[in-house]
């Protein structure tokens, strides 16, 4: 994105509780600098499942694990970047759940990169050297 936006940039330890707080300072950038408030509730969700992820998964709740953040507001549009360095993953090669099936007949797991499909204007994956990063964007509607 443009180097004109206005920037939210954090790095925290790969723990489920710094979420929490992490979203809340989003929401304090978000409301300081005039971001509709759907488009950010959009953006902190799909946020949580990232990091989520990061925590559980790559870092296997290793709490000593470093994620790194940045948040991009440039008009209308969000986009976070999130890096960790962990296993490589690639959200964008998981396999979409079976949503038309009852919650008793799925397989668990699949939904939170679902729905950051459903909720992201677009996603973009790389590998970087020892680093995954994901891009969300996210315009307001």
């Amino acid at each position: 994105m443009s180097e004109n936006g206005i920037l939210f940039s954090r790095t925290i330890p790969s723990r489920l509780e710094a979420i929490e707080s992490l979203a809340d300072e989003i929401e304090s950038w978000a409301e300081v600098n005039g971001v509709q408030q759907k488009l950010i509730n959009s953006v902190n969700l799909m946020l949580d499942e990232v990091i989520s992820n990061i925590v559980k998964y790559g870092y296997k709740h290793q709490p000593t694990g470093q994620i790194e953040l940045r948040v991009e507001l440039v008009g209308k549009t969000i986009e976070a970047i999130v890096r960790d360095y962990g296993p490589p993953f690639n959200l964008l090669e998981a396999s979409d759940p079976d949503v038309s099936r009852s919650l008793d007949a799925r397989t668990p797991g699949g939904l939170g990169i679902y729905l950051i499909r459903q909720l992201a204007d677009e996603i973009v994956y790389r590998r970087d050297g020892q680093a995954n990063e994901v891009i969300l964007r996210k315009s307001a509607s």
